[in-house]
């Protein structure tokens, strides 16, 4: 393993060693996560500002205006939601071997730990939404994710099977296996 060695790199993710046992993986959010986050900002703005008017303005029956606000208010809390379940499976993480714990980083300054010991398994998971016909699914980009004993899914790097099966080898470099016990 040599130092600052570049795994993998694409729009996706980044992995690469940045140190001796250890293993920084870079997955920045995605364009979906901006367009929902954008979605629920719209929706929040537009059914406060509806249902606001209706409660000012002279309406002979406000009552379907305010059901409809809070239907685009309730739209755009569920947008949030998503688009922040989304942010939490992003991010840095770096995998210390030595310390044996992953710590994800939000501007470079620790956000959350887990040790080894709460990986409960490494899967992979294809993504639907990098293609459109279903004959190439064996050919998609997949996810390559840790699952905590809490049920959390770390998404720590996303490519082709070979791009992966390289970031799987480093894996069990610093003690995670597919299996998802830690060596």
């Amino acid at each position: 393993m040599a130092e600052e060695a570049l795994l993998l790199k694409n729009v996706s993710a980044q992995v690469r060693w940045v140190g001796p046992g250890l293993l920084r993986c870079e997955v920045p959010g995605s364009v979906v996560t901006v367009l929902l986050a954008a979605a629920a900002g719209v929706g929040l703005a537009i059914g406060g500002a509806s249902g606001v008017a209706a409660l000012i303005l002279p309406f002979p029956n406000p009552l379907p205006v305010l059901a409809s606000s809070g239907m685009v208010i309730v739209g755009g809390g569920v947008f949030g939601w998503l688009a922040l379940s989304r942010k939490r499976k992003s991010g840095i993480y770096l995998l210390d071997r030595n310390k044996r714990e992953i710590v994800r980083l939000v501007r470079e300054s620790p956000k959350e730990r887990w040790g080894f010991e709460e990986i409960r398994r490494v899967e992979t998971a294809i993504d639907l939404t990098d293609g459109t016909r279903m004959d190439l699914l064996p050919a998609l980009p997949a996810w390559l994710v840790l699952v905590t004993a809490g049920g959390r899914r770390l998404r720590i790097a996303k490519g082709g099977k070979a791009e992966l099966e390289r970031v799987e080898a480093a894996l069990g470099e610093v003690g995670l296996r597919r299996t998802g016990e830690a060596g």
